[in-house]
């Protein structure tokens, strides 16, 4: 039969080693398990910071969409038409630009037409009415449709 005294002796000396052993490896555990948690949080707050970020992209993204869609009501139907010929309930982004670009090109040619005709008239004003082009000969005499002066064409013009 076993001595049990010894047997407890040892059993409580090993527990006692188990028992040490057991807290350290509880305080092991306890760090890794704080560092887990830690981490988890680190990665909790990372991922939350990337959904303001997704969030905040979405509400720019609707802001600029909306002027956009103001925009295009100004540009008229066309806009709204799509290649094959049917009609969208929104405007259609990508043919803001080049309708855009459609009317600049055409504002230009009425600039340039407005100031043709600015030149025109302050020659008229200055009284050179040959930078009109517009001179006719009617019975020896020189008009001009726009300042409407009648010269001899006899007398050299001045």
């Amino acid at each position: 039969m076993p001595d049990l005294a010894a047997d407890s002796v040892s059993q409580a000396v090993v527990g006692y080693a188990d028992v040490a052993d057991l807290y350290e490896l509880c305080a092991c555990r306890k760090e890794q398990t704080m560092r887990v948690c830690r981490s988890h949080e680190a990665l909790r707050l990372h991922r939350d910071s990337w959904m303001d970020i997704a969030s905040q992209h979405c509400l720019n993204e609707q802001f600029y969409r909306g002027l956009l869609e103001q925009v295009a009501s100004h540009l008229g139907p066309e806009v709204f038409v799509s290649d094959d010929g049917s009609v969208q309930d929104s405007p259609l982004m990508l043919k803001i630009p080049e309708m855009v670009a459609a009317l600049l090109a055409e504002r230009e040619s009425l600039r340039k037409d407005r100031d043709d005709y600015a030149g025109m008239c302050n020659a008229i004003r200055l009284g050179d009415s040959s930078a009109t082009g517009e001179q006719s000969t009617l019975g020896g005499l020189k008009y001009s449709a726009f300042d409407f002066r009648i010269t001899d064409e006899s007398s050299p013009t001045t």
